[in-house]
């Protein structure tokens, strides 16, 4: 039984988060993730080609709703350089109001592969894989990173910060 443990383990680490990831092309967007608009520096957004954000999901829903919904193109805005989907007006409202309550740790990239550092930039999390823990939002690529990061959801948290960190260090000397 240990052993069969101990495979599964090994086998959920190598795919936890090993998609290709959204790449981010740092050269042809250095100015888009050097401040938003109060001055803040921008944070690294997972968002496919066309720059939407998290696959579409509605990022309030997982507080409001306690689960992942795809939003509508009809209720969406533009924020940090990618596009929010949301399922209604109340909850763009509510993003408006308040976009850093609502916005998923690490970018929405999969928490899992933030905090193992399997590949940079991890690959992006999906909205149905998910934990919030402290009122934040954290997104995970699949069913095996949600069962790994769940079991030691502290440690992971605590390494996901410090290697984000890194990240974004590394992100914005390289992206200038």
């Amino acid at each position: 039984m240990r052993k069969y443990l101990y495979l599964l383990t090994v086998f959920l680490l190598i795919y936890g988060c090993s998609s290709t990831p959204q790449k981010i092309e740092s050269k042809s967007r250095t100015k888009e993730y050097q401040q938003m608009n109060d001055g803040r520096p921008l944070t690294p957004i997972s968002m496919n080609n066309k720059k939407l954000a998290i696959k579409g999901y509605d990022t309030v829903a997982f507080f409001t709703l306690g689960k992942g919904v795809i939003g509508n193109e009809k209720y969406s805005l533009s924020y940090n350089e990618a596009t929010w989907y949301f399922i209604n007006e109340e909850h763009k409202n509510k993003f408006m109001e308040s976009p850093d309550k609502y916005l998923p740790q690490y970018g929405g990239y999969c928490a899992y592969g933030v905090a193992v550092l399997y590949e940079m930039p991890p690959a992006a999390g999906d909205g149905r894989y998910w934990d919030i823990k402290d009122g934040k939002l954290y997104l995970k690529y699949n069913k095996g990173a949600q069962v790994l990061w769940r079991l030691r959801k502290k440690n992971m948290i605590y390494k996901a910060n410090i290697r984000w960190e890194i990240f974004l260090e590394l992100f914005e000397k390289y992206s200038n």
